[in-house]
């Protein structure tokens, strides 16, 4: 295989994880099954339990505001393609294949037909609440350069900024990912959410 290619990647897929390494290894195992060579992980560990490992690129940024660490990882990313992962969350066994990897990568065309512009049409931010579940940034995966706003602040709803401000997105709801519930601290919901770092 060319050794440039391996440099050219499609995708980087990013997991934040925090004092959790047993689902974190499940998330990172679930991402490296099937994993085309021109995929890239990047992980940020700000609690210091996990090692390096030549399957990812390892940060230990430490911040108080989530959205710096996203925002880290995001910069850093080398891919055409965004994919966010937390750590207590995971991929489909045939994940690759269910993003229409082999094929044409990322189609912009939501699996249920409906285009995102109609999802915001009359839609209030102040009601996210209402629908917080259709708004995980584990459902999208999105191209880097059609993201115009980072999220800055500190705010469990820093999902939906990242949708309000990508061009185009494919909403791949829950055809491709776990979303968990089944460790303290999951940062997708508040009523889960302890940890000191990320307050509403």
């Amino acid at each position: 295989m060319d050794s440039n290619l391996k440099n050219k990647y499609k995708l980087s897929i990013l997991i934040l994880t925090h004092n959790r390494p047993k689902l974190f290894n499940r998330a990172l195992q679930s991402v490296l099954l099937n994993k085309p060579y021109d995929v890239e992980i990047l992980v940020n560990d700000d609690s210091d339990t996990i090692c390096d490992s030549s399957d990812y690129i390892l940060f230990k940024h430490k911040s108080s505001n989530l959205s710096d660490i996203y925002n880290m990882l995001f910069n850093a990313a080398s891919g055409e393609y965004i994919y966010f992962l937390e750590d207590d969350d995971y991929v489909v066994s045939d994940f690759y294949n269910k993003i229409q990897y082999k094929n044409t990568i990322y189609k912009y065309i939501p699996c249920d037909g409906i285009k995102h512009t109609e999802y915001f049409k009359d839609f209030d931010i102040l009601t996210f609440d209402k629908f917080k579940e259709y708004y995980q940034l584990g459902q999208i995966i999105f191209k880097k350069s059609d993201c115009k706003i980072l999220p800055k602040d500190n705010n469990i709803h820093n999902d939906l900024v990242y949708y309000y401000n990508i061009d185009n997105w494919c909403f791949i709801n829950k055809y491709i990912y776990y979303q968990t519930t089944d460790a303290k601290d999951n940062i997708s919901f508040s009523i889960y959410n302890t940890d000191d770092r990320f307050k509403e």
